[in-house]
């Protein structure tokens, strides 16, 4: 009676652990056009979201509003855009000055160069007006200046009427851009490139440039304390820079940075990075983390604040953190890869969106729904579960001892079925890895890559300054939609060339020379991008011819 009662007592203290390892969900919606790369906006009423379209042409770009119950309220597609949307949505509230006056809109930047204002309501256009394009159109975030829309275009900057879209300034600019974000300070525009020039714009068009590093400026530059911060994406690392001196070397593929209350956070493929920044920037800590997207802050009524990051790997899912040590895994029904940040709202209101095009309304986390636990509560029911299975083990002892079969199965069997259940997924996962570590590589498989990636889709892009390898992709069916879908990942920029044969890829990420070349597991292609078939399986690996 004793066991029984030990047992019944930890099956309850392991189900009320346990219970934080789900998220209750309002409604989500499959979008079926591509990836939701961009943080979801938040109204009073509505929830709006875009979308990249999908890399087989099968879907193209589209803006959503949903009311809270999750019914369509308006929508509109660009055709013409090029699947690499990255720039994320503007809410401007309504206000007068240059032009006249406006309503509530949200405002849209196009990989086709062109930006549109939208009334918030109706999703009716206001005006549009069109940048330039040079393969790309507009990636980077734009900005609010007073009555004026600040624009980061391909090669330049424009700003624009918030009332009637009438063009204030246009800056041309040496250097190309790829989610060159802009910031706006008291007397300039901030705005970076994929040559590591930051370059300082003045109202009067007088324009500034200062090289940081050998690197590329793919966020918008923070204004901290301490001066101005850069997140350099380097050849096989990152480095950050303030007011141009070398502060931190840090991990591949940087997030977009954030600010906050004088506290800046930032990511890698390895690390979530806390800095305090009230005066000098100091490193207040590390986490291990994989996050290469959107970063956002969740505000609360009392004064605090949480930091949202989307994890960039298969698992999927968002970390919370509150501090290096204090954090959390979010996981939803439909993890996936994920680089928005999440929408917030009123009343603890949140809206996630991944790589699947699978957009999630949830109300408080505070109240009604509850997030999954961190690694420390993992272990936790591990150890209650295994001091289970260690007492029923013991009180079993006697009855093996002196042979009694039917005692020893009714004792014993108890906490064998209590372990197994909290722990057949680390069990069934842990014998997963190893049974593929006894399997040999096949094709163009690398033993130093993540097992993750086993039984998915690699592409690997031998590039003159290294290489550049993303897998656990899955779903393509051609060479081109798989290659599209890994560059778009990374951040590396192609560009192609139609032939009789097909399309051929001319440069990747601005290296063209005499071409390109691609194998299919070992094997050299010999069919265009988009007629070569690929597996569920197929590493893809581009090289120079």
């Amino acid at each position: 009676m004793r066991l029984v009662a030990l047992t019944l007592a930890l099956i309850c203290f392991t189900s009320l652990v346990s219970a934080h390892s789900t998220v209750t969900d309002n409604w989500e919606k499959d979008l079926e056009n591509g990836y939701i790369s961009t943080a979801p906006l938040v109204t009073e009423h509505l929830v709006i979201v875009r979308t990249s379209g999908t890399w087989d042409g099968s879907g193209s770009p589209h803006v959503f509003a949903f009311d809270f119950s999750g019914e369509p309220v308006w929508q509109i597609e660009n055709p013409h855009a090029l699947h690499n949307d990255l720039s994320p949505l503007l809410l401007v509230t309504k206000g007068q000055g240059c032009g006249g006056t406006w309503q509530d809109m949200v405002i849209i930047a196009w990989a086709d160069g062109k930006v549109q204002a939208l009334d918030v309501a109706t999703g009716t256009e206001q005006w549009s007006a069109q940048t330039e394009v040079d393969t790309w159109g507009i990636t980077g975030s734009l900005a609010l200046d007073g009555d004026l829309v600040v624009v980061p275009t391909r090669q330049g900057l424009s700003t624009y009427c918030l009332a009637d879209g009438t063009l204030q300034q246009r800056v041309e600019l040496n250097q190309l851009g790829w989610r060159n974000g802009v910031t706006v300070s008291d007397d300039a525009y901030l705005l970076g490139n994929e040559e590591g020039v930051l370059n300082t714009i003045y109202r009067n068009g007088t324009v500034i440039s200062e090289s940081i590093g050998d690197g590329k400026i793919r966020h918008a530059p923070l204004l901290t304390n301490a001066g101005i911060l850069i997140h350099l994406q380097t050849k096989s690392a990152s480095e950050i820079f303030i007011n141009g001196e070398l502060f931190l070397t840090a991990g591949p593929s940087p997030a977009m940075p954030v600010i906050y209350n004088n506290q800046v956070y930032l990511a890698t493929s390895e690390d979530f990075i806390f800095l305090d920044c009230s005066l000098e920037c100091e490193n207040v800590g590390i986490t291990p983390f994989h996050s290469n997207g959107e970063i956002a802050i969740q505000e609360f009524d009392d004064g605090e604040w949480k930091v949202w990051a989307p994890q960039n790997n298969p698992e999927g899912g968002w970390g919370v953190f509150t501090t290096t040590e204090d954090w959390m895994i979010l996981q939803s029904p439909n993890d996936d890869y994920a680089t928005a940040a999440p929408g917030f709202g009123s009343d603890g209101i949140y809206v996630l969106g991944n790589d699947k095009g699978i957009l999630m309304f949830y109300t408080s986390q505070h109240n009604n729904s509850v997030i999954s636990q961190g690694h420390e509560d993992l272990d936790y029911i591990f150890i209650i579960t295994t001091l289970i299975l260690l007492v029923s083990i013991l009180a079993s002892a006697p009855a093996f001892i002196f042979h009694l079969h039917e005692k020893l199965l009714k004792t014993l069997l108890p906490g064998v079925v209590i372990f197994m259940a909290f722990n057949i997924t680390m069990i069934s996962t842990a014998w997963s890895g190893y049974l593929s570590e006894q399997i040999e590589p096949e094709g163009d498989w690398d033993d130093s890559w993540s097992e993750e990636w086993k039984g998915s889709q690699v592409v690997v892009f031998e590039l003159p300054e290294g290489q550049i390898v993303f897998g656990g992709l899955s779903g393509h069916k051609t060479v081109e939609s798989l290659t599209d879908d890994a560059a778009f990942r990374v951040g590396i920029l192609i560009e192609k060339e139609t032939f009789d044969s097909g399309e051929w890829i001319k440069s990747i990420n601005g290296h063209e020379g005499a071409g390109w070349e691609f194998k299919i597991d070992g094997e050299r292609g010999l069919l265009g991008i988009s007629e070569a078939e690929v597996t569920s399986d197929s590493v893809i690996r581009w090289y120079p011819a």
